[in-house]
């Protein structure tokens, strides 16, 4: 593509459509489509029902135009790697993430499934279902620790979710006051 002018950028979206081709190989949209008929969009019904790893559906989840979901990746260090935004849930492009996300969460343990519905502050409030997971990326090796990434998939909260928990993009613009997650003040607050 045109708009890939760097080396790096190249790096980035090869990696990116790597990952799609090799999630695309183990289930199909269609495939996952026809499953959501009868089983709904909940991740590990559909990894069950499907016999795929719920990594894979997160991902592929994300990947329906209409279900409206938005998906965040990261590394071990916490950076995100990847995101596709959705309305009412914004991802720093620059700087840290707030750590109350799910995702963060799903790195403290490999394998293990996070849910929660989530609402961030700001203009928007739009509340959101949060599934999150990590998996290893590297072969293991003697003495060396695995490479994992946490994947958090956002789906739209169905109406009468009920409250879900506040949290915000990043601390720098979070209005939220006594958060025990906060790393540095807030220019809402205390000003530039």
């Amino acid at each position: 593509a045109e708009m890939l002018r760097s080396q790096a950028a190249k790096y980035i979206a090869r990696g990116v459509l790597q990952q799609w081709a090799r999630d695309a190989a183990v289930l199909s949209l269609k495939d996952l489509r026809k499953e959501i008929e009868t089983a709904g969009t909940d991740p590990l019904t559909l990894a069950r029902n499907l016999h795929k790893p719920v990594v894979v559906v997160l991902r592929r989840l994300a990947a329906l135009p209409e279900l409206g979901a938005g998906l965040v990746v990261c590394d071990r260090s916490g950076t995100v790697i990847f995101r596709k935004s959705v309305e009412g849930f914004t991802v720093p492009r620059h700087g840290a993430c707030c750590p109350l996300w799910p995702l963060f969460g799903a790195l403290a343990q490999t394998g293990m499934v996070v849910t929660e519905t989530v609402m961030q502050l700001g203009r928007a409030q739009a509340q959101f279902e949060c599934f999150a997971t990590s998996e290893t990326q590297s072969a293991p090796s003697y003495n060396a620790l695995p490479l994992v990434q946490a994947v958090m998939v956002l789906l739209p909260a169905p109406a009468g979710a009920g409250q879900g928990r506040s949290m915000g993009s990043t601390c720098r613009v979070c209005p939220q006051e006594g958060c025990s997650a906060r790393r540095e003040p807030s220019i809402l607050s205390s000003g530039v």
